[in-house]
């Protein structure tokens, strides 16, 4: 195994992006989860909350407390996670076993366009909710990919594409991308 190879499987991708989004955006997915399981502000909000701290939620016109968002996550029957970010529940997980999938059906059956159909409606799934770590994996891959069958401009903005969404990220975060448009360039 050459030392490029070794390097790319122990440097892992940037770290899971869990801050909490902005009063203006829980608010929105406040009110939309609310609707869509048609409830009233003081439905959603009794017995621990008032309407009117709801209505003010819903309007991004407060930073609900931890406390608060699990209440109503619990009452909106989603996860804490989705609430507070906008991540349903298990979404890196299936990204992460497509990404799988995709190598598999790359590495072991060579077959070269299920797997980069599979890898860019990943990237399309992981950029609608903002997950630049796993988009950014995703397009290593699908850079790697494009490398090993001569698609080489493609493959090289890939990494590039890849290296710009790490761009605040530590060196060893980046490392992968950096190492796949220098192979594209060489």
């Amino acid at each position: 195994m050459n030392e490029w190879k070794r390097c790319e499987e122990t440097v892992t991708m940037a770290a899971p992006d869990t801050v909490q989004a902005g009063p203006d955006q829980i608010g929105a997915r406040v009110k939309r989860l609310r609707v869509e399981r048609g409830l009233t502000q003081r439905a959603l909000a009794e017995p621990g909350y008032t309407a009117a701290y709801v209505s003010t939620l819903e309007a991004g016109k407060t930073n609900p407390s931890e406390a608060a968002l699990r209440y109503f996550a619990e009452r909106l029957k989603v996860t804490y996670e989705e609430l507070a970010v906008g991540v349903p529940a298990g979404l890196r997980t299936e990204i992460r076993e497509g990404l799988a999938e995709a190598q598999r059906l790359m590495d072991r059956e060579g077959r070269t366009e299920p797997a980069e159909s599979l890898l860019r409606d990943l990237i399309d799934r992981a950029a609608t909710h903002e997950l630049t770590d796993l988009v950014a994996e995703l397009r290593v891959t699908l850079g790697s990919f494009l490398l090993r069958h001569g698609a080489l401009t493609e493959g090289r903005e890939q990494f590039e594409q890849a290296e710009a969404l790490l761009a605040d990220q530590p060196l060893t975060a980046r490392v992968r991308a950096i190492r796949g448009r220098a192979t594209a360039h060489y």
